[in-house]
């Protein structure tokens, strides 16, 4: 790794860069189909949290992958992998403005 990208890595994870960008007042502009997963049991970003991110992003998604944390996709890969590809594939047309749904995972 390059000295200018370790130093650029350690700037945005211990100079706080992370902590101050603020980016929910832009959640509203995404008009994709969009899918946020949430581990189950995870303290950095807790569902709850995760939850008011679909709650600003019209027509999003919440899918909680039980028994994760905050590397579901390492902690759990394969459920992982297939909510993402469910997600890609829909060909349900489902109307981006549509009211948000929450997907509760099961083990």
């Amino acid at each position: 790794m390059s000295s200018l990208l370790s130093a650029c890595l350690r700037w945005i994870v211990h100079g706080g860069a992370v902590e101050r960008a603020d980016l929910r007042g832009l959640l509203p502009t995404i008009h994709a189909p969009t899918l946020v997963i949430a581990g189950a049991n995870d303290p950095a970003a807790p569902p709850a949290q995760s939850q008011r991110i679909v709650d600003a992003i019209a027509g999003s998604r919440l899918a909680v992958v039980d028994q994760a944390a905050h590397l579901a996709n390492v902690e759990r890969p394969d459920r992982v992998n297939a909510l993402i590809l469910d997600h890609l594939l829909d060909t349900s047309g489902a109307d981006v403005g549509s009211d948000t749904a929450t997907l509760k995972e099961v083990p």
